[in-house]
């Protein structure tokens, strides 16, 4: 599968606010701003089947088609931006990527079998059968309150004859996943899953509590032992965030993140339990023994960041103090590098320089990596509910991280890097402000 993107689970109802960069962060400025282009508009009423206000993300990227371009998964929500009024269930739209008009178009086929949901908010692009042809996971975990918290997640299959809707064992759950990791736990050469599930408390008829795996063989139940996995946390925000080599799993928690490894048997135990570094805390007046203020960790992948043929962890942490705001603020990024049997914190090396917590920059929903300047080096894509130039895009320069002014690239939400036939390009979500729910496609080639 030619494609760059690191699929990555989306998280939680939570919202953090704008954002900035402060004066005294280093901006480095490019002199050549990436051209803009359009790449598609679409009626988003029509073709995620609802009438009222709605409100767009991009879920995942990745290859549906295999014709080694990346597609677009784009999830609606019956809201508005201040998250008020879903109680309706709508439809996620597959956008393909056609290379002759270096566009995107719905696909009609897999808008007649899948589901509607509530509350989308992470999806997986991966072979789940082992017919080497990329399958859709979504899930959807409703919203938080009863009565309609917990919804049912889906597998769209996609068959040579055509898609259709997998028959899985949590298509009539209603679960409160936020998270899911893919990955083959079992070694059978097809993508599993573990979906990390929170109790809520929901009364919703069928609702589970429990985190599980679901086996790419036949979609039924696996017992994959894993050292400390709460089955029924109560932080409310687990979820996986990175698989590597299928042999070490992270997980990110409100407060921290732990580390676990295979120890060859297919049985994950606990490597290590990292809390965020002490430039984190001096910079949010928040300490891990503090009940009142939590540290969620949005968003982590593996990444070589330095080429060295390593990956390190990076994360991506935000900060909350229900006291006084109840939602998400700020940005920070950790990185962890292995050092022997353990991992090492080296979030300051390279990141000299974080975010003001002062100006609320915009926290992650998902990091890309991708070389933005073309000089051989991995830069960080930040990808944002908001617009906010300055903490959307990170450039590596001399195995430092630096904030990159690209002005030219601060329309739409939720951005993504691709692959296309113009090569790797930024892609965002753009929908019109006077509720005729359009929604385009826009797209930077760097």
């Amino acid at each position: 599968m030619k494609n760059l993107i690191l699929i990555l689970a989306l998280l939680v109802s939570a919202c953090g606010g704008g954002g900035g960069s402060p004066a005294s962060v280093p901006i480095v400025t490019n002199p050549t701003p990436p051209a803009f282009t359009s790449m598609g508009k679409f009626d988003m009423g029509a073709l995620s089947e609802w009438n009222g206000i709605l409100t767009f993300e991009v879920l995942t990227v990745g290859d549906v088609n295999m014709d080694g371009y990346d597609d677009v998964v784009v999830g609606a929500f019956a809201l508005d931006n201040n998250f008020a009024g879903i109680n309706q269930k709508t439809k996620s739209v597959l956008f393909v990527f056609d290379p002759t008009t270096n566009s995107f178009k719905p696909d009609l086929q897999f808008l007649s079998v899948v589901s509607k949901t509530i509350f989308p908010r992470q999806a997986v692009i991966a072979d789940f059968d082992g017919d080497g042809r990329n399958d859709i996971y979504i899930g959807d975990h409703g919203v938080d309150q009863n009565p309609r918290c917990g919804a049912p997640n889906q597998i769209v299959l996609n068959k040579v004859s055509g898609m259709v809707s997998a028959n899985t064992p949590f298509n009539n759950l209603n679960d409160f996943s936020h998270g899911v990791v893919y990955a083959d736990f079992n070694n059978d050469k097809k993508v599993d899953l573990l979906v990390l599930n929170s109790n809520n408390n929901c009364n919703e008829a069928g609702h589970i509590a429990n985190s599980y795996f679901v086996s790419g063989q036949d979609f039924g139940n696996m017992n994959i032992p894993v050292e400390g996995l709460n089955l029924t946390p109560n932080t409310g925000t687990e979820f996986l965030v990175g698989v590597q080599d299928s042999k070490t799993m992270v997980l990110g928690g409100e407060k921290s993140m732990t580390i676990f490894e295979d120890n060859g048997s297919q049985n994950y135990k606990i490597k290590q339990v990292v809390t965020p570094p002490q430039s984190f805390y001096a910079k949010y007046k928040c300490e891990y023994t503090n009940t009142n203020c939590s540290t969620p960790y949005t968003s982590i992948i593996f990444a070589d960041l330095d080429n060295d043929g390593q990956k390190e962890i990076v994360a991506s942490i935000t900060y909350s103090d229900w006291l006084v705001s109840g939602g998400w603020a700020g940005q920070f990024f950790q990185v962890l590098k292995k050092d022997g049997m353990q991992w090492k914190d080296v979030s300051d090396q390279f990141f000299p320089v974080q975010n003001d917590p002062a100006l609320k920059p915009e926290w992650c929903y998902a990091i890309s990596i991708a070389d933005l300047d073309n000089d051989g080096t991995n830069d960080i894509v930040c990808s944002s509910r908001k617009t906010s130039p300055h903490t959307i895009f990170w450039v590596n320069k001399n195995g430092r991280f630096t904030p990159w002014d690209a002005t030219a690239v601060t329309q739409g939400y939720h951005h993504r890097i691709l692959k296309t036939t113009t090569g790797h390009i930024l892609t965002a979500l753009k929908w019109s402000t006077d509720n005729s729910k359009t929604l385009e496609l826009i797209g930077w080639k760097f």
